[in-house]
């Protein structure tokens, strides 16, 4: 539509446009006359027939419309008809001869703007100045109407963005409170599974963080239909890994192609890397569903999905630091440091609530005091570097050799305890005597060199025959402990000694 015009604004260089629909070139001429002598440029094309108007306003623009009432086929009111029909708005003045009141008021019935007698065409600069200026009016307020349309629009669509960022963030805010919440890495990776499937609603992806030893990353969670066996790639197959920024593939970047994205990669793919401490620790990878349309980087639905899976990272990353630091300190606080085994702080809660549960469910449970045999001797000769290692070495002999459920932990110094619910006074001796001959087999190695064999002292209690509480348990299969180390002291060279408390 073109920019609304006023009087002031035609010149010669820029006339009014005029149409005359009539029949008699002398009415049109001094129609013209008149408008001359006003002052007012024109310019006038003139048609007679149905066919040549419609041809005419068609091909060209015109600010004005001339009728004559009366044509040899047809009445120039009818031209008002056919403009709306082919949808155009241009204001339409009669100028005819005489007419009665009937048909005048027909005329601006009809839409006329206005009506001029043959007979007073010196009025007619003035109606078709005024008719000018009134369309000048009415397109600057129709222009203001569709300016007013596009700013409604507009905020209209940023209070629908408005709208999903504030539901967005709620939901990242709920899920992280959720994840603050996890005791555990499992619960955590739950978490993220079910909130990446309402955040990226149809599509499968992968969290995946570095190993130990960061030379991997490995899917911890995955949603969707996240193929088996693609969630393990070393940190320099991923761009956004590399790059510390959100790394989106669409196609058109093939050069920052993600290799772990394989040969044939999906369109929409994109890697969120996971932040945490000022370092890459993980990536959040995300696909869209096969078949997708292909959606341009710079889009604002990709721009938001971008954004989102940005801020989903940084939530994830600060809800598994926090959540790393806890086991850290957890483990630290029930762990033995340098055997890796419950401390005695944990075992005696621990021994508490299972000497509890086994009681109420008259279940047996027994307890092994483990010694080793000549520790002294050991450090004395190698020293205490090497029987740390032994210590370890032990330790980890232990979680091996002892079922799930199973409490094992360090007792102080060279002596452990286990703790085994549900196990009977013959199955702890047997497992005793296991123990002994199994630790045979263990090899130790400090500096390169193979150090000397070790052998166990091992004293058992158990519930019911030997008492009803860990303070009794523990006293029996210490005393038991005590026999059977007094039997490895008397021979030197015998082999590993289990002694019963009952």
């Amino acid at each position: 539509m073109p920019e609304p015009q006023n009087t002031e604004s035609f010149s010669a260089e820029n006339p009014v446009r005029l149409l005359f629909i009539e029949d008699s070139q002398i009415d049109v001429a001094s129609c013209m006359a008149e408008l001359k002598r006003a002052g007012l440029p024109v310019a006038a094309d003139v048609v007679e027939s149905r066919e040549e108007f419609v041809e005419q306003v068609r091909a060209n623009t015109y600010q004005l419309i001339l009728a004559d009432y009366r044509l040899p086929t047809w009445k120039g009111t009818e031209a008002i008809y056919l403009l709306k029909q082919l949808g155009i708005n241009i204001p339409l003045i009669v100028v005819t001869g005489n007419l009665g009141e009937e048909s005048s008021g027909e005329c601006i019935r009809l839409g006329a703007a206005d009506l001029v007698l043959k007979d007073y065409l010196p009025r007619l600069p003035v109606v078709v100045s005024r008719a000018l200026r009134e369309e000048s009016l009415r397109r600057a307020a129709l222009h203001a109407k569709e300016e007013l349309a596009h700013v409604n629009e507009a905020l209209s669509a940023q209070v629908s963005e408005l709208n999903r960022l504030s539901s967005e963030a709620k939901l990242i805010r709920e899920i992280g409170d959720l994840l603050q919440t996890c005791i555990t890495t499992a619960e955590a990776c739950q978490v993220i599974s079910q909130a990446m499937e309402k955040l990226f609603p149809g599509e499968s992806g992968a969290l995946c963080m570095l190993n130990a030893s960061r030379n991997l990353l490995e899917a911890m969670a995955v949603w969707g239909d996240f193929p088996q066996g693609e969630g393990v790639f070393a940190p320099e197959d991923c761009w956004a890994i590399r790059r510390g920024q959100v790394q989106f593939w669409e196609g058109a970047q093939a050069g920052l192609l993600c290799k772990h994205l394989g040969s044939s990669p999906v369109r929409g793919s994109l890697c969120a890397p996971v932040v945490a401490h000022g370092e890459s620790v993980g990536v959040l990878h995300l696909r869209r569903a096969p078949g997708s349309p292909s959606v341009d980087a710079t889009q604002p639905a990709a721009l938001a999905r971008q954004s989102r899976a940005a801020n989903f990272s940084a939530c994830v990353a600060l809800a598994l630091a926090n959540l790393k630091l806890r086991e850290s300190l957890r483990w630290q606080s029930i762990r033995d440091s340098l055997s890796g085994l419950f401390n005695r702080r944990y075992m005696e809660e621990s021994f508490e609530r299972e000497m509890r549960r086994t009681i109420r469910n008259q279940r047996p449970l027994s307890v092994l005091m483990v010694d080793i045999d000549h520790f002294k001797n050991f450090n004395d000769s190698f020293g205490h570097d090497a029987g740390d290692t032994l210590l370890a070495a032990l330790g980890m002999f232990l979680r091996s050799h002892t079922r799930g459920e199973d409490i094992a932990c360090r007792y102080g110094g060279e002596e452990f305890a286990l703790i085994l619910p549900d196990a009977p006074h013959e199955f702890a001796c047997k497992r005793a005597e296991q123990l002994c001959e199994e630790v045979k087999n263990l090899h130790i190695q400090y500096h390169g060199l193979d150090l000397e064999k070790i052998t166990l002292s091992i004293g058992v209690s158990s519930y019911p025959q030997d008492g009803e509480s860990p303070g009794n348990l523990i006293r029996i299969a210490d005393a038991a402990l005590y026999r059977a180390v007094s039997g490895q002291l008397a021979k030197n060279d015998a082999p590993s000694q289990m002694a019963s408390g009952a």
